[in-house]
């Protein structure tokens, strides 16, 4: 894929006095496109200039299988309104954590294709304490996918939402759905949050949207987060060598603030 465009405009997490205040082209919804349709089904974020994300393991892959499912792709934002399909090439992930890493096609310049670089988060190495101020930016499920005069219109909203860590289960929550590390927080998530990332009250990133109950507005906000330090050991390929996620921070290619 190939922009005609000479610059990509974006932003980072932006913190003062526990505000966020601004979360933009680093975060995109992942949809599905298949037999024509389009279905809504997570949030992701970069975390490396070249296209590489992370999201909740258990939204893009079969449980099953922990293989990830079919025709998967990245909203990718340019220029306001603009926006491209970048198809998800590969997932890597792991049989505890619900963190996964992904990668998607490339998007070059006509004029020299040279590749357009992602904004990308600032991951934090900071370990997670009960009582932490956390905050998320997603694409819930109350963006709509709908189809009118023949064309699909694709409607995404998004929404900030912010608490505390509430608890933390280091052997996991339970065994099938989060049977790794995670933690509780007072967030209310709404459906399609998941993969967001979260972080703290520095803006750095610290974990990632797993799961949530959604109670009625009378009943308690619970979610839970994985945190984003189970990426670290993970190994990718990158030109024909593997490297651990921290391994590719060293060679600043990952932003890691220690």
């Amino acid at each position: 894929m190939k922009l005609n465009a000479k610059d990509v405009k974006g932003g980072f997490f932006k913190c003062a006095n526990i505000v966020l205040d601004e979360a933009i082209t680093a975060v995109f919804p992942i949809i599905q496109i298949q037999n024509e349709s389009y279905k809504f089904f997570a949030t992701g974020f970069f975390i490396s200039a070249a296209g590489m994300f992370c999201t909740a393991k258990h939204v893009i892959c079969d449980p099953n299988t922990s293989e990830p499912y079919q025709n998967l792709y990245a909203v990718y934002f340019h220029e306001g309104n603009q926006c491209y399909f970048r198809a998800i090439k590969s997932v890597i992930n792991t049989s505890k954590t619900d963190i996964c890493i992904g990668i998607i096609e490339d998007i070059r310049w006509k004029s020299n294709d040279q590749m357009v670089k992602n904004k990308v988060m600032n991951i934090s190495t900071k370990g997670i304490e009960n009582g932490d101020f956390v905050a998320t930016y997603a694409y819930p499920k109350s963006s709509e996918i709908k189809r009118e005069e023949g064309k699909w219109i694709l409607d995404f909203n998004t929404s900030w939402h912010f608490g505390n860590v509430t608890q933390e289960f280091p052997n996991g929550r339970d065994s099938y759905m989060l049977p790794g590390h995670c933690y509780e927080t007072n967030m209310k998530i709404l459906g399609g949050a998941s993969g967001a990332p979260v972080a703290n009250e520095a803006g750095q990133i610290i974990g990632v949207n797993s799961t949530s109950f959604d109670f009625n507005d009378d009943g308690p906000n619970v979610s839970y987060i994985s945190p984003i330090s189970e990426i670290f050991e993970m190994k990718v390929v990158v030109e024909g060598k593997t490297y651990t996620i921290l391994e590719l921070a060293e060679k600043n290619l990952i932003s890691i603030i220690k």
